[in-house]
């Protein structure tokens, strides 16, 4: 599918998790999204606050806003829900909730239009439990009012404003009776420019006493203080201070905390005096923001305890958040989606947010139909927690590097390349717009399609009738688990004071049968083999790598349109920690492919359709190297230019990227242990060929092929199911054949007369496997063919097999890059580099650090004890320090002991001469260890842990 449509289909999102009790406050359930507003509106038409027994959130819920929707949590598991009505035509489709109060029973809406229908002003609704209208006030204003802040205090609420002439006002309402107690005007002549409506907060009041305040803000660059006593005016000052905006009043420490309009963007707090005129207040610390950053439109969000300090900056294209403390960022979290936080405040120590995320999924028969929901949460937790892998698309903390990971077919979704600035953290910033995995099933002459893009649906294959947004909600994410977490998990589980990760604790282990769900779905340790999964029992998950995503989703046979495919996806994606720099930084992907429908594919191809784009998307090259089975991306020149469009542009330093097919279609069963070759049954780029194991022979890259727009229609991308059927079998779009040398005209252009399974080959092609043992005798690259260059999309198939029902077929790939260089041969010849070392690593299953690619399976890791037959075996003390002794109280000569690290590492293998032996802990560095024994009488695996 087309980038132009992927843009426009993918939506936006926002997450948070708070430890082990992932706390997730939506308005879902109560009928009409937010879908039917624009932009910012639907962030507007949501507050909420912190209260004494956790949050309590509104919105405006309809089009019309007649509609007010509660919410209130304890941030655990209680949340009740309420619902109410204004009447019809008090406020517009551009209300805008400035604050939110409760007093006693009762709920204190306010709003303020901008322009509308409705009559311009600001509105006070109360309510009565949160069901019951209890009246309205309202205060006109002009059309032209700037700035509006309101607070309660002492009894009051206290609203703040500049209005059209340059007045700034304070009016008084009384809460019980919503009665205009006093009109104060602070200043006459208050000169203000731009548009300070969205989410300014630059009105700070700091309440001295009953009556006494003293209000900040800033009249464009200068600092304001206005004094007020008994409803009098005291006195106004302004002060040139080179203002953006006013953002907080720290009281703990009495400061003023400011943002600079400086190159850097600072962060400034001003020690406050109210002894002193404000022209000597002083800078006490900056703290300045990155260059990057950029402030002028976007809405800030920032609060403080007095030491720890979060500044967010909503933009409709993106978001960032800096946490810090002591004055200096400690941490930066950014993201290109759009979602709003509404407010903020610091309890304890944490960022405790309300605002809006999106959410997008399937729940219609029309292929091309999608939902596009809009939502509110409620948050607290730590800061980079906040925003981990929930829903479909989002940034996630993957080791050392930041990665964005989606769900089900689209595995890396456009948001890895539309990031602000290029950052080291990020793995393939600004190489991938999106890779997704694509299966096309034949049953006899019908075909069923799964089209590149994420169709779909969270959770596991479910009867229809019985699948709803609760199941949505459950698995509408990627399950992170890393050996940390692991180790962790397995010395704490019986500790009470221990939370259990979120991960581990809702592992989806098991499907609800009573809804036509598979009984068992991701893998675990079972310690105590009772085939079912209890984390609190110590029990944990298994997965491939040093950390893991996992998700899994479903088409069922009659969606879209009736061109489901019955397919469950179980999605893996993982990578290693090794010093080694070949392989750190590889992503692997392992997918399993279920038949749950009632089809059965007589064949099933398979493949992953990758839209790489190397900085600017318009000069780039594709290539396959056939002995590796790598599809890749480069620039096609020296230099990756910044454009208007994409100003993120490489320049002269430029990386490449790859993706490298690795397992996938397995040859049928010949009785031989194959060499690689071009003949029948055998593959220069497959898995299992000699290597002393006979009929393990898989494929690897059997086809590859490109899509393009700017190539002509017999180049762009598939959308009907015989033409992905068409570019996973060596053929062009349309059925034409693909020939070797096509320097992709439109039409395909004959020159050769040589069929080819792969484009772009170079020189990789040694035994021309993908010209059936022919030498063209030339070589075909873009580069050689002279091709102008664009957007380019590389697809890899691994070929067709069976799948019938209640089978499972599983698909191997990798993703690497090459370094950034000045000469793009460098980047490539490092691209290659890996991608040797990495066929090698997984064909020998062991990384140059020892890891293997297996899941944690109970032999090797992770159990209290698993017994086999009749072996008795003494392991103490345990935990232990300076020594490990060993008993075995049946020992026979065939005993061996093994000692494996908690990822399955072997760091001991002897075979024991006698019933007991002891371990010195010079072997061992602190942390969690398995021990094996086995002998004639069975085996036993024990955990034991190192001081």
């Amino acid at each position: 599918m087309c980038k132009e449509l992927l843009f426009s289909l993918l939506s936006i999102l926002i997450v948070f998790e708070s430890h082990s009790q992932s706390n997730e406050s939506f308005f879902e359930t109560l009928g009409p999204d937010l879908s039917t507003l624009s932009g910012s509106k639907r962030a507007a038409n949501f507050y909420g606050i912190k209260t004494n027994y956790g949050a309590l959130g509104v919105r405006l819920a309809d089009s019309a806003n007649t509609e007010v929707q509660w919410i209130k949590s304890d941030l655990n598991i209680s949340n009740e829900f309420f619902s109410a009505n204004l009447p019809q035509d008090v406020v517009s489709k551009k209300e805008k909730i400035l604050n939110l109060f409760e007093i006693g029973n009762n709920q204190i809406i306010v709003t303020k239009d901008s322009t509308s229908y409705a009559t311009q002003g600001i509105r006070f609704h109360k309510f009565l439990n949160y069901t019951l209208n209890d009246g309205e006030y309202y205060f006109p204003l002009d059309y032209s009012s700037k700035g509006c802040e309101v607070f309660w205090r002492n009894g009051k609420m206290y609203v703040f404003f500049i209005d059209g002439f340059g007045t700034f006002k304070r009016i008084t309402v009384d809460p019980t009776t919503l009665a205009l107690e006093n009109t104060l005007i602070l200043v006459n002549d208050f000169t203000i420019q731009g548009n300070i409506e969205k989410e300014f907060k630059s009105i700070h009041v700091d309440f001295i006493s009953p009556s006494e305040m003293i209000v900040y803000t800033n009249a464009n660059s200068k600092l304001v203080r206005v004094k007020i006593q008994n409803n009098t005016i005291v006195s106004s000052e302004f002060e040139e201070k080179n203002l953006v905006k006013v953002l907080a009043i720290d009281t703990i420490n009495s400061q003023l905390v400011c943002l600079m309009n400086t190159t850097t963007n600072a962060i400034n707090t001003l020690g406050i005096d109210n002894s002193i005129p404000i022209s000597n207040f002083q800078i006490i610390s900056s703290v300045d923001l990155p260059d990057a950053v950029s402030v002028t439109n976007d809405n800030l969000m920032f609060a403080t305890d007095g030491v720890n300090s979060y500044l967010f900056l909503n933009n409709i294209n993106r978001y960032k958040g800096f946490e810090i403390i002591n004055n200096q960022i400690i941490d930066t979290i950014k993201n290109n989606q759009s979602f709003y936080v509404r407010n903020i405040f610091v309890d304890q120590g944490q960022p405790f947010l309300f605002g809006m995320r999106g959410d997008r999924y399937n729940e219609s028969q029309n292929i091309n139909y999608f939902q596009n929901r809009f939502f509110l949460f409620i948050s607290k937790g730590e800061f980079k927690k906040l925003f981990r892998h929930k829903e479909y698309f989002e940034n996630h903390f993957f080791g050392n590097n930041n990665v964005n990971f989606g769900i089900g077919s689209l595995i890396f979704p456009y948001s890895n390349f539309y990031v602000p600035e290029h950052n080291d953290s990020i793995i393939f910033d600004h190489c991938i717009f999106n890779v997704a995995q694509v299966f096309v099933g034949n049953q006899t002459l019908n075909k069923r399609i799964s089209q590149f893009d994420n169709l779909y649906k969270p959770g596991p294959y479910t009867n229809t009738s019985n699948y709803n947004l609760d199941l949505v909600n459950q698995y509408n994410e990627s399950f992170y688990i890393d050996n940390q977490m692991v180790w962790n998990h397995i010395s704490n589980y019986s500790n009470s004071n221990y939370e259990i990760p979120n991960s581990i604790l809702n592992w989806p282990a098991h499907g609800n049968t009573s809804i036509g769900q598979t009984q068992n779905l991701a893998p675990f340790v079972d310690v105590n083999g009772n085939q079912l999964y209890e984390p609190l029992l110590g029990e944990y998950p298994s997965f491939p790598g040093s950390r893991c995503m996992v998700n899994i989703t479903h088409q069922h046979n009659s969606d879209f349109g009736g061109l489901g495919d019955g397919l469950e996806l179980h999605t893996y994606l993982y990578n290693f920690d090794c010093d080694d720099d070949t392989i750190q930084n590889v992503l692997f992907i392992k997918t399993e492919v279920y038949n749950r429908g009632n089809i059965q594919y007589d064949s099933l191809f398979a493949g992953i359709c990758a839209d790489f784009d190397i900085g600017i998307q318009y000069d780039d090259y594709i290539g396959t190297d056939v002995e590796k089975g790598l599809i890749y991306a480069y620039n096609s020149d020296s230099l990756d230019q910044i454009i208007l469009t994409n100003p993120y542009g490489f320049l002269d330093s430029i990386p490449t990227i790859g993706l490298q097919l690795l397992k996938g279609v397995k040859f049928e069963n010949n009785g031989t242990d194959d060499l690689y070759g071009i003949a029948e049954n055998l593959s220069v780029n497959g898995f299992g060929f000699d290597d002393g194991i006979i009929d393990n022979e898989y494929r690897g890259l059997e086809f590859s092929s490109i899509s393009s727009i700017a190539l002509g229609s017999s180049y762009s991308d598939p959308t009907l199911d015989y033409q992905w059927k068409n570019y996973f079998t060596g053929k062009w779009r349309f059925g034409d054949t693909i020939y070797y040398g096509d320097p992709f005209t439109n039409p395909p252009f004959n020159v050769s007369n040589i069929p080819s399974r792969f484009v772009c080959p170079d020189t990789s092609d040694i035994l021309f496997y993908g010209t059936n043992g022919i030498d063209p005798g030339f070589n075909w690259s873009e580069i050689q063919s002279n091709n102008i260059p664009d957007d380019r999309r590389i697809m890899g198939s691994f070929g067709s097999t069976s799948l019938p029902v209640g089978s499972k077929y599983t698909f191997h790939s990798a993703l690497m890059g090459g370094k950034r260089a000045y000469n793009q041969n460098t980047s490539l010849q490092d691209l290659f580099a890996k991608a040797a070392y990495v066929k090698t690593a997984f064909g020998n299953n062991s990384t140059a650090c020892g890891q293997s690619f297996n899941n944690l399976d109970a032999s090797t890791v992770g159990v209290e004890e698993k017994k086999v037959s009749n072996l008795t075996v003494n392991i103490y003390p345990n935990p232990f320090k300076d020594q490990l002794q060993i008993e075995i109280i049946n020992f026979d000569q065939q005993t061996t002991l093994k000692v494996y690290t908690i990822n399955g590492i072997e760091v001991l293998n002897l075979n024991m001469k006698e019933n007991s032996y002891t371990i010195a802990n010079q072997i061992f560095v602190s942390g969690v260890y398995l021990i094996s024994i086995e002998n004639s009488f069975g085996k036993t695996v024990k955990k034991v842990i190192r001081l």
